[in-house]
Formats: C-alpha cells, sequence, structure tokens
C-alpha cells in the first residue's frame, strides 16, 4: 500500500472540509451576533426537514451511481449519470408540488406560524441540493480531489457571505439564513457545471440503467431514513419537549464542533475505496486495518480533549445568549471521535456482505436514543438532547464493532479505544452539568494528559515517520 499516495488522496478531498472549519470557526461568533437564538432554531428544523427530504427524492441512486461508474465503459459514464439524475429530478417536481400545496400546514407544524415562505425556500433548497448532490457525485468519483475541494469552499464561502451581507442590509432572521443554503447550493452547482460540462450536456437517459439503479439504489431508502431519524431525534425532541431557544442554543454548538464533524466526512471520503482495495488485494492481511485504528482513535481522541479544553474560551467569543451553549458541546463530541473510529472497525460487515446489520445496529441505537430523549430533553433541555445523543454514538460503536469482528477479525486497539473513551464520557458529564471555567480547563487538560500517555508509542512513531519523510 502507497501509504504517501493515501496521504495525498486524503489531503486532496479534506482540503476544502479544514478550510469550511476555520471559515466556520472565524464566522460563527460573527453570526451568532445577528440571529436570535430563536431564529437559529428555526433554521434547524428547516435543515431536519430537508434532509429527510433529499434522501427521499433522491431514492438511493447517488449510490447507485457510485456502485456502477467503474462497471460501465468511459464513454457510458455521462449516460449513468443522467440516468441515475432522472429519478430524483421526477420525484423532486412531485414533492416539490406536495410542499407548495400544503405549505401553511407545514409550516405551522414544524415552526409554530403559518408561513408560506418557508415551503417555498424548502423546494429551492430541494431541487438545488439533488443536482448539487450529483454535481459533487461525479467529480469525487474521477477522483478530481482538489476541484472537490474547491466546489466545497465556494459553497461555504457563498453560503456565510450572503448571509452576513443580507443581515446587515435586509432582514435578520431564519428567513436570510435559509436563503444562504439556497444561494450557496446555486453558485457550487455553477462552478461544478463549468468544470464538469461534459455530465450535464443533455443526454437521453436509458430505461435500462433505470431499472437497475432504482433496483440497487431502492434498498439504501429505508436505512438512510434509519440513519437520519438517528441523527435527527434530538432535534424533533427539542422541538416537541422543549423551544425554538433551546434549539438555537444547541445550534450553535453544533457549529463548535463541526471541526471534528467535517475531519470525519473527509475522512470517509477517502476511506471507503482505500479500505476496499486494500481487503481486496489481501484479504488475510488485517495489520493495516489495525494500524489505520490505532493512528486514527489517536488523532480523534486528542483532538476531542482538545476541543474539550478550549470549548468555554470559544464560546466566550460567541454573542452572550449562546454562552449556555458551552455546556451543550461536550457529548456532542462523541458523534464524530465513535463515528470516525467506527468506519474502520465495522468494515468486517461490509467485507462479509452481511450488511442488513448496518440497519439492525442503527435501529437498536435509535431506540436508545429515542428513550435517551424521551427521558432527558423535558428536563434538561439541549444538554440531555446531546447527552443521549453522544452515548447512542458509543452505543452503535460497540454494535458494529462486535458484529464485524464476527465476519473479519482484527486486532483492533480496543483496550486502548475503551479507556479513552470512559475518560472523554467522564469529562462530559462534568463539563455538561458544571460550569466551572478553571476546574473544565483543568480536568480537561489532565484527560488530555491521559490519552497522550495511551497513545504515546503512536504519537512518537507518526512524528519520526514525518520528521523522516522531511528529511
Amino acid at each position: 500500500m502507497d501509504y504517501q499516495y493515501l496521504l495525498k488522496q486524503f489531503f486532496t478531498f479534506s482540503l476544502g472540509t479544514w478550510i469550511n472549519a476555520l471559515i466556520s470557526f472565524f464566522t460563527t461568533p460573527l453570526i451568532s451576533y445577528l440571529f436570535a437564538p430563536q431564529e437559529f432554531g428555526k433554521a434547524m428544523m428547516f435543515s431536519t426537514v430537508y434532509n429527510i427530504l433529499v434522501i427521499i427524492v433522491v431514492f438511493g441512486t447517488n449510490s447507485s451511481f457510485v456502485r456502477f461508474f467503474y462497471q460501465v465503459e468511459p464513454t457510458e459514464r455521462v449516460t449513468l449519470f443522467q440516468s441515475c439524475l432522472f429519478v430524483p429530478s421526477f420525484l423532486g417536481v412531485v414533492v416539490s408540488s406536495l410542499l407548495l400545496i400544503f405549505s401553511e400546514q407545514l409550516s405551522f407544524m414544524l415552526i409554530g406560524d403559518r408561513d408560506s415562505t418557508f415551503s417555498r425556500l424548502l423546494v429551492l433548497a430541494l431541487l438545488t441540493g439533488i443536482a448539487q448532490n450529483f454535481n459533487l457525485q461525479s467529480i469525487r468519483m474521477r477522483k478530481k480531489g482538489l476541484v472537490y475541494s474547491a466546489i466545497q469552499v465556494v459553497q461555504s464561502v457563498s453560503n456565510v457571505g450572503f448571509i452576513i451581507v443580507c443581515a446587515f442590509f435586509f432582514k435578520r432572521n431564519f428567513h436570510t439564513i435559509i436563503l444562504g443554503q439556497v444561494v450557496s447550493n446555486v453558485v457550487a452547482l455553477l462552478v461544478g457545471v463549468v468544470v464538469d460540462h461534459e455530465y450535464w450536456l443533455p443526454v437521453r437517459p436509458s430505461k435500462r440503467i433505470i431499472k437497475e439503479v432504482v433496483k440497487y439504489g431502492l434498498p439504501f431508502v429505508p436505512a438512510s431514513i434509519i440513519w437520519w431519524l438517528f441523527t435527527w431525534m434530538d432535534r424533533f425532541a427539542l422541538r416537541i419537549f422543549s423551544d425554538f431557544t433551546q434549539m438555537g442554543l444547541y445550534s450553535a454548538a453544533f457549529k463548535i464542533v463541526s471541526v471534528m464533524n467535517l475531519f470525519q466526512t473527509g475522512f470517509v471520503n477517502f476511506w471507503q475505496p482505500v479500505a476496499y482495495e486494500s481487503y481486496e488485494a489481501k484479504k488475510a492481511d488485517t495489520k493495516f486495518f489495525e494500524q489505520m485504528a490505532l493512528l486514527v482513535s489517536c488523532v480523534m481522541f486528542l483532538l476531542c480533549g482538545l476541543v474539550l479544553i478550549s470549548k468555554d474560551v470559544i464560546f466566550s467569543l460567541l454573542a452572550p445568549s449562546y454562552r449556555k451553549a458551552s455546556q451543550i458541546a461536550p457529548f456532542l463530541v462523541l458523534m464524530p471521535v465513535m463515528g470516525t473510529i467506527s468506519q474502520i472497525t465495522m468494515r468486517g460487515i461490509d467485507f462479509g456482505k452481511k450488511t442488513h446489520w448496518h440497519m439492525i445496529n442503527t435501529l437498536v441505537a435509535t431506540f436508545f436514543n429515542f428513550v435517551g430523549n424521551l427521558i432527558l430533553v423535558p428536563r434538561v433541555g439541549a444538554r440531555g438532547a446531546a447527552l443521549s445523543t453522544g452515548l447512542s454514538f458509543l452505543v452503535l460503536f460497540i454494535m458494529r464493532t462486535k458484529i464485524s469482528q464476527k465476519f473479519y477479525s482484527v486486532n483492533y486497539p480496543l483496550r486502548k479505544i475503551y479507556i479513552c473513551t470512559a475518560v472523554v464520557v467522564l469529562l462530559c458529564f462534568f463539563m455538561t452539568f458544571a460550569d466551572n471555567l478553571l476546574w473544565n480547563i483543568l480536568l480537561g487538560s489532565i484527560g488530555f494528559g491521559v490519552i497522550t500517555g495511551i497513545y504515546k508509542q503512536t504519537i512518537v512513531k507518526t512524528i519520526s515517520l514525518v520528521m523522516l519523510r522531511k528529511k
């Protein structure tokens, strides 16, 4: 395995992710002064509905495109692209019509106001979002990492830029936040079409390919809906049992933790093809997966420690009305930490072609999250939602790893992972329910020291390899 090539691929595909993280870090404090928490809460409800509609409308055809891309001849890939896009385009028009017909009812249910503009913006975001989704997929599959990252940055900059300009000169409500997403979709799509114009030329879709992509992609729909329910259940719990202020604070906490979420996204884009390539090349050699688990878990836990230590300082940069979000953020870090590590430890399920276990694992974690939100959100609001969601990801990690080992046994560093997880969970409990800056920094530093000690050999070895390569 060419590690230099892997590092280069990871860098090109994750570059946009890291730049977006920096943009978010520096602009979130400014935006927090421009919008009240309630407006952020309403925008979060919009995002919740938008994400489930994208899953339904795309209908698994994006997964079909990825699956069949290298199976068809290069000359047929444009036809494959157009055939995959045909189904979500048709469903998008149907769903958009329903959204416009029942616009006031939908708006009242989600934000407590008969605002027809809500549905109109949702339609615009949905249709542009579908096109942008396939735009990124086509670029990703041709391994244009720098282009992929550049479009991500363009989308982020246009989103934030539009929101800030509109907030200063027009309105400071959730409509502006939503419009920012629509505008960023359009701008990024236009850039992608210019770069990838051959895929957007009018080509007649193939009925045969449409049947194949629907047949392959259909099972992904219920699995994706269950995953959506698992990851967005906390927002619905806050909508039912709390208020938009708590939702706004929750959204702000997510913004700060987004640095780690973005790392997870960049890693997944890089890791999936690499994992399959390594497995097919040498199935009996599990050392590669063991080393990757060691390295990635080390990086994620160290990153987690840094976020927990610095969270109070970071939140002090936000508007005073958002600073309580610092007590919501701790348990949210478990999402990217356990989610990223499990991307390595769950591979045995895929290698063994036992993918139904993904649905079972997610269903169990979803039930755990449902009970947790039901008990905690009415009592402690957004902190309870974060606690329930974070621990649910821990449950998911444990199940994924246990089941995966049955089909592809790897000597993962589970002892180190579980000890570090226990340290992080204890820190999260304290930081969630105790509002003391000095104690948070002190205990966070101790926890970071423990994690560093556990992964000392890995850190020293990695630094040595980097220094040796520079020489």
